[in-house]
């Protein structure tokens, strides 16, 4: 349960992302994942269902609605692959591992490139679901990012080792500030 509570909190935040500034968002950009040649941000529905096969289930992300699909897969390891597709087009993807994964499993699959990106939670925007994140450097949501691949690792809360969950993105996993700190001083 808590690792689907991490996957929502991925999805929301990238959603958010969405409404920040282009320009801070450029300084930022990621090159947009692929999985098993489905691009983030290309590949179509059609596209998945073609590589993918038929999903063992189809259902809405609980916080944003986006549509998902879930498949059991054994690459890059064993898990639930969570798809989510938005106006057609392939939006992320999500792995939770069968069996626990380390920081070294990570860098063993995707290499040595990689930053750690601290987070938190952006609690002004909390409507009852996950809250979306933001990087802060003091915040206690942990991920490796691979920022020229799309690809990024979940660390558990308060372990630095233990991996929860790899997302498959073409955008970055959270806003570099918060939106709520930003509308206070709007106001």
């Amino acid at each position: 349960m808590q690792i689907l509570k991490t996957l929502q909190i991925i999805i929301v935040a990238i959603a958010v992302v969405q409404q920040a500034d282009p320009q801070k968002l450029a300084e930022r950009s990621w090159l947009p994942a692929t999985y098993q040649g489905l691009t983030i941000g290309v590949s179509t529905k059609e596209d998945v269902l073609r590589v993918l096969g038929k999903p063992k289930s189809i259902g809405k992300e609980q916080d944003t609605g986006l549509p998902t699909m879930t498949y059991v897969v054994t690459d890059p390891v064993p898990g639930v692959l969570t798809v989510y597709v938005q106006k057609g087009i392939l939006d992320g993807i999500g792995l939770t591992p069968k069996k626990s994964l380390t920081k070294g499993d990570i860098i063993r699959l995707f290499g040595p490139n990689y930053i750690i990106v601290h987070y938190a939670t952006d609690d002004c925007l909390d409507d009852g679901g996950a809250a979306p994140i933001y990087e802060n450097p003091r915040g206690s949501i942990k991920h490796m990012e691979y920022r020229d691949r799309g690809v990024a690792a979940s660390f558990a809360y308060d372990d630095d080792q233990k991996v929860e969950a790899i997302v498959f993105t073409s955008k970055p996993i959270g806003p570099s500030h918060s939106i709520c700190a930003a509308r206070a001083k709007k106001k």
